[in-house]
């Protein structure tokens, strides 16, 4: 909501609120990832594909900037959003874990 509020255009508000979603959700992991090429337990590699998460979670950033700006700046509509998909994630983790042989399903496809 800060991020909208600092812009007077809504896409340049979307654009940056969207990027900066992407960004807090890969930096602790992309840290870690990069302390370990440091290392050499990981390589550029690992690194890049860390880095590469950026994207679906930008596109969830956007998702959720639609969403804000749909519901006319009402923060609520965000907030639903990005706990139903953590619900979905966890429901989905959660049945994985208690039953392996789903998984097996989406591997033979």
């Amino acid at each position: 909501k800060c991020i909208f509020n600092l812009f007077k255009d809504k896409k340049m508000g979307l654009y940056v609120s969207t990027i900066a979603f992407g960004l807090l959700h890969v930096i602790s992991p992309l840290t870690v990832v990069f302390v370990q090429c440091l290392t050499h337990e990981a390589g550029i590699f690992e690194l890049y594909l860390e880095l590469m998460y950026i994207i679906p979670y930008s596109l969830m950033g956007l998702g959720m900037g639609i969403a804000y700006i749909k519901s006319n700046n009402n923060i609520i509509a965000p907030i639903l959003t990005h706990t139903a998909n953590n619900l979905i994630s966890f429901i989905i983790s959660l049945l994985m874990v208690m039953f392996p042989q789903l998984l097996e399903l989406f591997i033979a496809i």
